[in-house]
């Protein structure tokens, strides 16, 4: 890359004096000749455009050069310049590594000779000179791709080494294969292994070069590059253009290539400005190995910006042919400072080599504390923090953890359902955000264990995306959500209370309801005018009662505008109930019992419904909101909701407006929204944010644990969630215990017979050989169905 090569004058600002008078050399002439051949004129140049810069920005001046009238140097257009030197044979385009250095000579206006400069510029040097190979600090970390991964050996790859992603990582160390996502081309990537002694090249030795074959084309590809990365966007850059770094790369084809392209590509991270390429240099590869160089300054980004997650980076590519097959292998690749000839490689350890491309590519640790505590494993690109245990469930049979705190020795939490704030950090300076994003479900937009008792949970209307309904995760009275200065307009669809069951929905619209205790139920429960099928499932002595509710129907079928359609159920401490409905103008049944309004809009349709009772049942405190738009919500405004045991304000910032109100007593919830924003953007906001404030450990206490089946053929059970919206075959879904449908018979042979006769006297034995007769089996077992099993403490790692 020829820009490098110009060198130029050692002043900013230079003016030329009379040699007699002292004077300024006014329109005296510089005249600049080849020192070697002092009759023929050589080029100089100055710099014109803007960056980034290439051999095409450096403009041929007038020679010789007429001074100004102050005796500075000047381009034909009266304005100041500053002369650039090529101190090489040939020109910029075409130019080799001899140097050729200026004879310069300054005259008076007049003709007078002032001064002359031989061997000028003194600091020039041939590329070739003054370099001593293992001397050369090589920033590349595994320029001869001692580690490296086989994609053959890739769970993805094929046994021939085709290249089937669009990023590759071929090598540690930052070396990837980079081409078209959808493209139909085969590329290949081998690592050939060499196991004789080099005489000459590749130098160095080197065990392994990556060899890429292309043996099908696609015309539609626009990339097919061999990139090595290196992490920070700005790392070599500099503002002088003369600060340039030299890239090296033996290489070796089977057909000839005399041009194919260097690029340095700067990605500026996400959020920051647009990805950048620049041609720097061309390669040639002969079908006998042979080192090239290419020399180039990284310059400076100065115009950029950069984005914060510290994701960008810089890039030198190879981009190999588009159009035809093609068989290249390369190796010994090299990045140094300065311009010079890389003639060998330089000399370096396996351990050198491995510590910086395996452990070296290791990220730096985020400042957060994210990754804190966990295992550095080996990967394609070298060593990475692992974070794939996050959220596992362990087992620990360690007395120090059963006083129900937090550990402090290891990044495990109890699982003990307990609520954590997503923004808090654990003692060890972890942040809970770390196991937060593992436990969050984007499609329910909740963390799949609830965000916990103390807290509340928030759903939107399955039929109408700004109605928002907003119910505590606990049975007990709680101050429904409230507005205070929002324009949301709340209404309470159930007031807490605490019913002595528990309700899940475990299908769209279908929920199981299990009673908070121990004992059989008076009564089943009992679908009366409702129109579902509620089917009992236990409702014995020492088991909780449990039973179904199906055939949920939309809120429009459960109106009557008369007397409002109910069910029942009792439960074994509290007493018995009635639910009943009120979507219009019903009023209350009164069959009996304590009654249980469920209050519903008639566009609600079956699931809705469903989970409104569920979330009734439970006992929970259920407030429905309706959302405006982010241009009626006032910056600053904000609404109140509680728990049974908990105060919370949630407060608007609009387009980036608004304080905390700061309400004595109350947790503030922070929820950001634009003014632009529609209804449904600004509900689902508040969802999200609300979801997101809290989240709690799942509580596995007394349970055993289950492999998820999909398929529904080895678990067909009723498996139900925590939210309202969590159920099935789904992660963080439970499953009460059942017993597998049998049946008890008997076999008796000695039967005793009671005579039917007048005289009601005697009774005899008859023997009825191996007849079978039913016989009465009387109930036996305890309160659950188990096997044997050893205590534990289940923790989760964070």
């Amino acid at each position: 890359m020829a820009i490098t090569r110009f060198v130029a004058a050692p002043s900013l600002e230079m003016y030329f004096v009379d040699k007699t008078t002292g004077e300024p050399l006014s329109n005296g002439t510089i005249t600049f000749y080849k020192d070697n051949d002092r009759s023929v004129l050589k080029d100089v140049y100055q710099l014109s455009g803007l960056p980034p810069y290439s051999v095409d920005s450096f403009v041929t001046l007038p020679n010789p050069l007429t001074l100004s009238s102050s005796g500075t140097i000047v381009n034909e257009n009266g304005d100041n310049v500053i002369p650039y030197f090529f101190p090489y044979e040939g020109t910029p385009t075409n130019t080799t590594n001899a140097i050729e250095l200026y004879y310069i000579v300054i005259e008076s206006e007049e003709g007078t000779e002032q001064f002359t400069r031989e061997a000028w510029p003194p600091n020039a040097t041939s590329s070739e000179s003054n370099v001593v190979v293992n001397d050369i600090y090589n920033y590349i970390p595994n320029g001869q791709f001692l580690a490296h991964t086989n994609i053959s050996a890739s769970s993805i790859g094929s046994p021939d080494g085709i290249v089937t992603e669009a990023i590759t990582p071929i090598a540690q160390g930052g070396w990837y294969f980079y081409q078209n996502e959808s493209t139909t081309s085969v590329n290949k990537v081998f690592f050939t292994q060499e196991t004789s002694f080099q005489e000459d090249q590749p130098t160095s030795n080197p065990r392994y070069a990556a060899n890429i074959v292309c043996s099908g084309i696609d015309l539609t590809d626009t990339v097919k590059d061999l990139r090595i990365k290196f992490q920070n966007v700005n790392k070599f850059g500099s503002a002088d253009l003369t600060d340039v770094f030299t890239f090296s790369i033996t290489g070796k084809t089977t057909n000839f290539f005399n041009s194919l392209n260097v690029y340095l590509i700067k990605n500026y991270g996400t959020g920051g400005s647009p990805q950048t390429e620049q041609i720097v240099g061309s390669l040639s590869f002969d079908t006998f190995y042979q080192i090239n160089n290419v020399t180039f300054p990284f310059g400076a980004n100065t115009d950029k910006t950069i984005g914060t997650l510290n994701d960008d980076y810089v890039e030198i590519a190879i981009r190999f042919p588009l159009n035809t097959t093609f068989d290249i292998t390369v190796t010994d690749a090299v990045l140094t400072h300065g311009n010079v000839t890389i003639t060998a490689f330089p000399d370096q350890t396996n351990a050198d080599m491995l510590a910086r491309s395996i452990a070296g590519w290791m990220p730096t640790p985020a400042e957060n504390g994210a990754d804190l505590y966990l295992p550095v494993v080996l990967t394609k690109e070298g060593m990475k923090y692992d974070d794939s245990a996050i959220g596992d469930i362990v087992a620990k049979n360690n007395i120090d953890y059963f006083d129900g705190s937090i550990s402090t020795k290891s990044n495990e939490l109890l699982a003990y359902g307990d609520t954590y704030k997503t923004s808090d950090y654990s003692p060890l300076g972890i942040p809970y955000s770390r196991y937060q994003s593992k436990l969050y479900n984007t499609t329910l937009k909740a963390p799949i264990y609830g965000s916990g008792p103390a807290f509340v949970d928030t759903y939107v209307n399955t039929t109408v995306s700004n109605a928002l309904r907003i119910t505590t995760n606990t049975p007990g009275s709680a101050s429904g959500a409230s507005d205070v200065s929002t324009t949301i307009v709340f209404s309470n669809i159930h007031t807490g209370a605490n019913y002595g069951v528990l309700a899940y929905v475990y299908q769209a619209t279908s929920i199981l309801v299990v009673d908070d205790g121990y004992g059989a139920a008076p009564a089943n429960a009992n679908a009366h005018t409702s129109g579902f099928t509620i089917t009992t499932v236990t409702n014995n002595a020492l088991v909780r009662q449990s039973f179904t509710i199906t055939g949920i129907t939309s809120a429009s079928a459960l109106a009557t505008g008369g007397t409002a359609k109910y069910f029942t159920f009792t439960n074994s401490a509290s007493g018995s109930y009635y639910v009943w409905f009120q979507v219009t103008s019903e009023t209350d049944p009164a069959p009996g019992g304590t009654g249980i309004k469920v209050n519903l809009t008639s566009t609600d349709d079956a699931t809705e419904v469903t989970r409104i009772i569920r979330e009734t049942v439970s006992g929970y405190q259920i407030t429905k909101g309706v959302v405006p738009a982010g241009s009626a919500i006032p910056a600053g405004s904000y609404f109140t909701f509680s728990s049974p045991t908990v105060n919370y304000v949630a407060w608007f910032k609009v387009s980036g407006s608004g304080n905390n109100p700061n309400v004595p007593g109350r947790i503030a919830i922070q929820i950001n929204i634009e003014s632009t924003d529609t209804n449904a953007q600004v509900t689902d906001k508040i969802r999200i944010t609300l979801n997101s404030e809290y989240f709690a450990t799942p509580n596995l206490r007394g349970l055993f644990l289950r492999g998820i089946d999909t398929s529904n053929i080895n678990d067909p059970g009723k498996r139900y969630g925590i939210l309202s919206t969590s159920f099935g075959p789904e992660l963080g879904t439970f499953e009460l215990d059942e017993f597998s449908s049998h049946t008890h018979t008997g076999a008796a042979q000695n039967v005793r017979l009671f005579p039917v006769g007048s005289s009601g006297s005697g009774d005899f034995w008859q023997n009825f050989g191996g007849s079978t007769l039913p016989v009465s089996i009387s109930s036996t077992g305890s309160s659950e169905t188990r096997p044997v099993n050893a205590g534990v403490i289940w923790a989760v790692k964070y």
